[in-house]
């Protein structure tokens, strides 16, 4: 019988420290995907933030360009361009991509119109023809922009409700194992009690003297 308590006991105790270390490494495991997650909807977040300015940007180049002949701002309009295609590219590899998709070929269909129509025509000699076509494409700039700012918006949001939901599930997961650690300790200092019990007395403990222990416990 008092092999049988211990073993009880024992095996109470495996179980509880068991399912301490899952949740212990669950957690872990939970924070690593967290601050992954957090980084890549961060990145995601500043490549749409800086589409959104680099389209500005680029129609003040343009129009720079068109107004003073200033190659500068030619160039300058190229560099934005370049620099927003290496954005586009790290884009395309995360999965919210498709959030700004739209946003993206617009202005690549943007891109190569200003370059093929607008800096064409004013390299011609054309200035007005060209001014007009520059002209024409603000609403197109201002559509693309707000569909960058929009993700933009949506993305900072998911960051937020995401991180919120796995704080939550970390602070259920750390009271989980206050609670074990408690009932181990509970359980061992009470497992003391009862074999400290059996040896102080040499009779064989029978079920009910085990529970007359446990009350008087």
């Amino acid at each position: 019988v008092r092999l049988k308590i211990i073993l009880c006991f024992v095996s109470i105790i495996a179980i509880l420290w068991v399912y301490a270390a899952s949740s212990y490494f669950a957690t872990q495991t939970l924070v690593k995907e967290t601050e992954q997650l957090i980084e890549q909807d961060l990145k995601i977040l500043n490549a749409e933030q800086s589409l959104a300015q680099s389209i500005n940007a680029r129609m003040a180049a343009a129009r720079g360009y068109v107004l003073t002949g200033d190659p500068s701002h030619k160039a300058l309009f190229n560099g934005y361009s370049e620099s927003a295609y290496n954005v586009q590219l790290e884009l395309q590899a995360f999965d919210g991509f498709q959030d700004v998709e739209e946003a993206v070929n617009r202005a690549i269909t943007w891109r190569t119109y200003i370059q093929e129509q607008v800096f064409t025509a004013y390299d011609a000699g054309d200035t007005a023809l060209a001014t007009e076509r520059l002209t024409s494409t603000d609403a197109e700039v201002a559509q693309i922009q707000e569909l960058y700012d929009v993700a933009a918006l949506a993305k900072a949001a998911q960051i937020e409700t995401e991180g919120q939901a796995r704080l939550d599930k970390m602070n259920s997961t750390k009271w989980q194992l206050m609670v074990i650690s408690y009932l181990i300790t509970f359980v061992a200092l009470y497992m003391a009690r009862i074999i400290s019990l059996m040896f102080a007395n040499p009779i064989k403990l029978s079920f009910p003297s085990f529970w007359i222990s446990i009350s008087s416990f």
